[in-house]
C-alpha cells in the first residue's frame, strides 16, 4: 500500500502541476471557478498539493530503490516549491487589491 502512496503521490504532483499552470491560464478560468465554488483556483490547487505533500510523505517509507527514493524526493520538493509560490501569490494579490 505504501508503494502505491509512493506513485499516487507522484502522479498527485504532476496533477498540481497542470492545474496550477491552467488556473493562472486565463481570466475565464478564474471568473468560472469564482463563480462555482466562490473560491480562487489557486486555493483548490494548493489544498491537493498540501495533500500530495502529505501523501509523499507517508510513500517514503516505501521506498527500497534509489529511483523510488528520487520519486518521492521529487514529489515531496514540487509539492514544497508549489505550495510556497502560490501562498506567496495569493498573499501579494489580497495586500494589493486591499490598497
Amino acid at each position: 500500500m505504501k508503494l502505491k502512496l509512493n506513485i499516487y503521490s507522484f502522479i498527485l504532483s504532476l496533477v498540481c502541476v497542470i492545474l496550477f499552470f491552467l488556473s493562472i491560464e486565463s481570466n475565464k478560468v478564474i471568473n468560472f471557478t469564482m463563480d462555482l465554488l466562490q473560491v480562487h483556483p489557486l486555493v483548490i490547487v494548493m489544498i491537493l498539493s498540501i495533500v500530495t505533500l502529505l501523501l509523499g510523505l507517508l510513500g517514503f517509507s516505501a521506498a527500497i530503490s534509489w529511483f523510488q527514493l528520487f520519486r518521492g524526493v521529487f514529489t515531496v520538493a514540487i509539492t514544497i516549491i508549489m505550495t510556497g509560490f502560490i501562498i506567496f501569490i495569493l498573499t501579494v494579490g489580497r495586500v494589493v487589491s486591499f490598497t
